[in-house]
Order: structure tokens, then C-alpha cells, then sequence
């Protein structure tokens, strides 16, 4: 199926999911090497980067209650095309509704794949976003206690960026 619907993946769409996911989970990868090589802030990793990090929030609907009978979810979620996002599972399990809030404001999104047993989920834009600069995929592993940046939206508080090693 396509972008209209939700697919299961096999084992070569597991294998390309989690490749979607190494690639999205990299960004603090990225983020290391531009902190690194480049001298660069943490104010201009997230100037820089911090684009293609979106927020996402979905809303289920548990038809066997009649209190409390919604459960809406938040999580952060990555842009891996002008109209692919990789973000959990858990944050759009059972969804009847998914939106997706970038810097360019809301968006609509539909699953298009997901594997529960890995908590990886691909979303599809009705619409596109039009991020001219989607940062580089770096898959080389981070060192253990070198310094890197993570940007993402914790706890529903908002877009934010934390360093550690």
C-alpha cells in the first residue's frame, strides 16, 4: 500500500524502517560531528538543525468508555523527506487523528507503516514541508563520553536542545 494506508512491514520493511530510525536517531550524531569539527554553539546547532525536528500529537479514542474515552499523545518526531517522519509507535498507536507542528505550523499526517515490537512508526504528510535544509544522515556510531546535542520536544514542554556526553 501506499501513503493511504497503513502497511505491516515484512523483514526488508522492518530492515528499511529501521535504517529510517538509525537515520532520524543520528541527528545527535550530526549534531556531535558540527559541535566538534566546526566549533559551532549549541544556539546554532539548533538554528541550524533543529528544522527538521517536529512535534507530534495524536488522539485515540477508546470506544468502550464513556468517561476519559480520549487519550491524546505527544512525542518528538524526525523528517527524513519534505513529507516522511519517523517517530515511536507509542506515540501514534490506535490513532484515529495524527498532527504533526513544525516551524512552518501544523500539519496532518496518516501512518503509513509501523512496527510495534521496535516502537518505530513512519508517517506521511498530507502536505509537504518545505525545509529547504534536511540535515546530512551521519551513521557512524557516537563515541562513548564524546560531547553531543539533542533537540526534540520532552514531555510536551516544547522544541528544546540538551547537551550531554
Amino acid at each position: 500500500m501506499g501513503i493511504l494506508g497503513t502497511v505491516s512491514f515484512g523483514a526488508l520493511g522492518r530492515l528499511l524502517l529501521v535504517i529510517c530510525l538509525s537515520a532520524a536517531l543520528s541527528l545527535t550524531a550530526v549534531f556531535e560531528a558540527r559541535a566538534e569539527g566546526c566549533g559551532l554553539s549549541a544556539t546554532e546547532i539548533y538554528r541550524d538543525k533543529s528544522a527538521a525536528v517536529v512535534e507530534v500529537l495524536s488522539l485515540s479514542i477508546n470506544p468502550f468508555l464513556v468517561i476519559d474515552r480520549t487519550l491524546p499523545r505527544s512525542g518528538t518526531g524526525f523528517l527524513v523527506a519534505p513529507d516522511l517522519i519517523v517517530t515511536n509507535y507509542h506515540v501514534v498507536a490506535d490513532a484515529a487523528d495524527i498532527a504533526v507542528f513544525s516551524d512552518e505550523g501544523s500539519h496532518r499526517a496518516i501512518l503509513v507503516g509501523a512496527d510495534p515490537t521496535l516502537d518505530i512508526a513512519l508517517l506521511g504528510l498530507i502536505d509537504q514541508i518545505s525545509e529547504p535544509n534536511l540535515p546530512e544522515i551521519a551513521l557512524s556510531p557516537v563515541a562513548v563520553g564524546a560531547p553531543v546535542f539533542a533537540v526534540g520536544y520532552p514531555m510536551g514542554v516544547g522544541k528544546s536542545i540538551s547537551a550531554g556526553i
